[in-house]
């Protein structure tokens, strides 16, 4: 949490409420073994994530037992209650969680350009998937449009988030819908 604290700048409380009406957009996966890398284009997933995208993930750990969560966190199946356990569990656990989301930066401010397919990415995107929404900048100077006025600098800025940001950007962060 220390980390992401850094990312946040004072929108956490403001955004924990809206992450649970976007998990359409992130596409989870249970891979067997117990931490074990995640395919080609997935990420394991946070106990951040796991919590505010609670009833995508736990349907994707489906009836196994549980699944390891990024950082040695855990997180039970269905059977369990679908519980995240944000402390480090040492017990072996029998698959990995991964998800997959897909951000595209495009030209101007405010989505202007985002592909048919695509939408303006939330701060709650941002910060929640910030290591693919940073990536997606293609120069890490770059500062990047969030939808309701928010902006995501890129990784020369450390990929911070801001909830409010009134200067215009020359980019905007879509997400695949």
């Amino acid at each position: 949490m220390k980390r992401m604290s850094k990312k946040l700048t004072g929108v956490l409380v403001a955004i924990l409420p809206l992450l649970t009406l976007a998990g359409d957009v992130v596409e989870f996966k249970a891979v067997q073994g117990d931490g074990v890398q995640c395919p080609s284009g997935y990420e394991a997933v946070s106990a951040f994530a796991a919590l505010n995208y609670k009833d995508a993930a736990c349907r994707a750990i489906g009836a196994d037992a549980g699944a390891r969560l990024s950082d040695k966190a855990a997180m039970s199946g269905a059977s369990g209650g679908c519980n995240i356990y944000s402390a480090k569990i040492d017990k072996k656990i029998p698959t990995t969680l991964c998800y997959r989301v897909e951000f595209k930066e495009a030209e101007g401010d405010q989505g202007a350009k985002c592909p048919s397919n695509m939408r303006l990415a939330t701060v709650a995107e941002a910060v929640a998937f910030n290591k693919q929404a940073c990536n997606a900048l293609s120069a890490k100077y770059n500062i990047a449009r969030l939808a309701s006025g928010g902006s995501i600098g890129g990784s020369g800025y450390d990929c911070v988030v801001h909830g409010s940001d009134a200067e215009g950007k020359g980019h905007s962060l879509c997400l695949l819908k």
